[in-house]
């Protein structure tokens, strides 16, 4: 029920559905134009190789690696802590995040139809499950029957 619960939670939070990273790419967009500018002016026609070498390691360790393993190691005082900025950053920047989910929805309409594809598949979503329960987050699998009564527990069918 609870996991049931907490990734409705997060649907709720991510207006947008599978588009969270929408921010950071921009970001990282914008620092790699800004790097190459720079470097450009500073070291000529080489500044766009030394840009890109510099910014990639810059990004991979600030901006994946060292958030990504200091969010796994403290993520409940981390959550606790940024929880109100988090929500105050994903209400401002809903109107940008929309109008790119809406350019990828009309895109994917003129290369291939409106057919809807699942976000997570069955195997991904059982190999998440058999991962969180071999971790210890998940004590037991709910019967069916069980699991029908903790969906609608949590309000949803």
């Amino acid at each position: 029920m609870k996991l049931y619960c907490d990734l409705h939670l997060h649907s709720c939070l991510s207006p947008c559905g599978d588009d969270d990273m929408t921010p950071n790419n921009i970001v990282n967009m914008a620092s790699a134009s800004i790097a190459t500018v720079i470097a450009t002016a500073v070291f000529g026609a080489s500044g766009a190789a030394i840009a890109t070498t510099v910014m990639t390691i810059l990004v991979l360790i600030f901006g994946e690696i060292l958030p990504k393993t200091l969010a796994k190691e403290n993520s409940e005082s981390i959550a606790m802590k940024t929880g109100g900025l988090l929500q105050f950053f994903i209400k401002l920047l809903t109107p940008v995040v929309f109008f790119f989910v809406k350019i990828k929805e009309l895109a994917l309409r003129l290369l291939k139809g409106a057919e809807a594809q699942p976000s997570v598949t069955e195997e991904e979503l059982k190999y998440i499950v058999e991962s969180i329960e071999q971790e210890g987050v998940l004590p037991t699998r709910v019967p069916a029957a069980a699991a029908k009564n903790e969906e609608d527990a949590c309000g949803h069918s």
